[in-house]
């Protein structure tokens, strides 16, 4: 290989050696515009073509400031394939379409992505895009949980060239913008994506926030997408959301009980403003076997009152679980919100453990692959909660299923006390002598309890035989 500036020299030419050569060739197959097949042309015809002789960019220099962006098809449309985040048809070329510089032009960029930042810089029309919103950060100070937060943004087209949205969309699911054309008239009609806003012409953006479920400091952006440089303009809902209804404790703690015993925990409410309030309990907020009941604090004559007397009571029909189970509180106070009125409210968390008399950890074995003739022994710790329970009189039995048919031959269980004293056990369960030649499922459950066919918990298995 031969350098143009080896030609410039007298006397024999100079090779390289060859790893600078192959290194030399990879970079030029990499870095086409710097020493590519403009180079190579010219240095077979004895000219040293320089790096400034290629023409400039046909895109001009807004296009240059990006790196690395794909073009798009020639005769795309300015808003094809770009998603549409409010409702309305498919974006169309509409209004007149500015000629273009040379029959040779590179492709347009790319449209701006409703969901990112542009991937290049602005093109000359979008540099001569603009708005101006009022207001870009909306503060509605601070309101009670429940209530629907509306804002109202106005943006005016007040560029150059007619402004262009290709979307908004919000930070959330709570918070819902809605885009609107205001007509001259003052008149109101659903904006229609890719559609162009006239210079001086004016878009509203409605915002809802729902706050049910929020509670502190909530900061909401909402994005709009629009052929501006940068791509997008950011709007911001900024404020405070407090509970209306404030339970002291927050929190109500139990201690572990067994299923089937009572216990109850008291606790108070307060609404926030001192105002009173009807108090009660969202149908679906309490687990079953769980109760909570209210009792007026001074109440009025219509029983409304800013203070309730509260009782979370776990009885014999709770199930046997951990919880950590969130209460909504609600008051007869409400916010009006797109989809009807919400309650105002609060919450109240109940964590409790409620157990088995006796209780298996973890309350499912798998066995895993099984081999012929093999023997598989696995261990799982039983611990005895009900201390009325004598665990030297508890008593194994099982039901076991291979391949469909009965296998209570190939599995064997024992209770082995732990040297820390008899309320933990180990529960040994073997599984041996399963037939050559036959694969299939086995599975089934082994039973503990006092007398057999009266079972106080159990523990189900499964493996897989591969007849192996």
């Amino acid at each position: 290989m031969t350098f143009p500036h080896d030609r410039a020299r007298s006397g024999p030419r100079r090779r390289l050696p060859l790893a600078a050569r192959v290194l030399f060739s990879l970079g030029c197959a990499l870095l086409p515009l710097g020493c590519g097949g403009e180079h190579a042309d010219a240095s077979a015809d004895g000219g040293a073509a320089a790096a400034t002789d290629a023409p400039a960019h046909p895109a001009g220099p807004a296009l240059a400031r990006g790196a690395g962006v794909p073009a798009s098809a020639p005769d795309e449309a300015p808003g094809k394939g770009r998603q549409a985040l409010v409702g309305g048809p498919d974006p169309v070329a509409s209004g007149p379409v500015a000629p273009r510089a040379a029959a040779s032009a590179a492709p347009a960029p790319p449209p701006v992505s409703p969901f990112a930042l542009p991937l290049a810089g602005a093109t000359a029309v979008e540099d001569r895009a603009a708005v101006r919103v009022k207001p870009e950060r909306f503060e509605y100070g601070r309101v009670f949980e429940g209530a629907q937060v509306k804002a109202a943004f106005v943006v005016t087209s007040a560029g150059e060239v007619p402004l262009v949205v290709h979307g908004v969309q919000a930070s959330c699911g709570c918070t819902r913008p809605e885009l609107w054309v205001v007509g001259a008239d003052g008149t109101r009609d659903p904006y229609t994506v890719g559609r162009e806003v006239a210079v001086g012409a004016r878009l509203e953006v409605d915002v809802a926030f729902d706050t049910r479920s929020r509670t502190g400091r909530q900061d909401k952006p909402v994005f709009l997408y629009a052929n501006l440089p940068g791509g997008r303009v950011d709007l911001e809902l900024v404020g405070e959301v407090q509970p209306l209804l404030i339970a002291e404790p927050a929190e109500l703690h139990f201690e572990p009980l067994l299923q089937g015993e009572s216990r109850a925990l008291p606790f108070v409410v307060r609404s926030a403003d001192g105002a009173p309030v009807a108090l009660s309990v969202r149908a679906d907020a309490l687990p079953r076997g769980i109760e909570l009941d209210f009792e007026a604090l001074d109440p009025g004559a219509d029983g409304r009152s800013n203070r309730w007397k509260g009782v979370a009571r776990i009885g014999p029909g709770a199930e046997v679980s951990v919880l950590r189970w969130p209460v909504t509180l609600e008051s007869d106070r409400r916010s009006a919100g797109p989809s009807g009125e919400v309650a105002l409210g609060g919450g109240l968390l109940l964590v409790a453990e409620i157990r088995s008399a006796l209780q298996f950890a973890p309350p499912h074995l798998s066995l895993g692959v099984l081999a012929a003739q093999s023997v598989r022994a696995q261990s799982v710790q039983l611990v005895v909660y009900d201390a009325s329970i004598d665990a030297s009189k508890l008593q194994l039995w099982s039901e076991v299923d291979f391949g469909g048919a009965p296998g209570d031959e190939y599995v064997r269980a024992r209770l082995v006390p732990r040297a820390n004293g008899d309320t933990t056990l180990d529960l040994e369960l073997t599984v041996s002598g399963l037939p050559a030649g036959t694969p299939g499922r086995l599975s089934g459950r082994v039973f503990v309890g006092l007398e057999p066919g009266q079972p106080l918990t159990s523990l189900g298995f499964a493996g897989v035989a591969h007849g192996r």
